[in-house]
């Protein structure tokens, strides 16, 4: 995995899905699933957009492992 760069500006969803290469809707599941709490129709904090990208990255990892 590579390093992450620090990011300093909210983000929105789709956003933050296109950066990590899925669709918008599997993002929100995958935020529902995980439990992460987000308003509706805000932007995503930078802290909050790094543990989701950490979190999703991981996941990936470990289920290509399995593979």
């Amino acid at each position: 995995m590579s390093n992450l760069p620090h990011l300093s500006k909210p983000m929105t969803r789709q956003q933050l899905a296109e950066k990590l290469g899925i669709c918008s809707k599997t993002l929100s599941r995958y935020i529902k699933k995980e439990g992460i709490k987000v308003e509706p129709r805000t932007l995503l904090k930078p802290k909050l957009v790094e543990l989701i990208i950490k979190k999703y990255l991981d996941e990936e990892d470990l289920f290509n492992k399995v593979q």
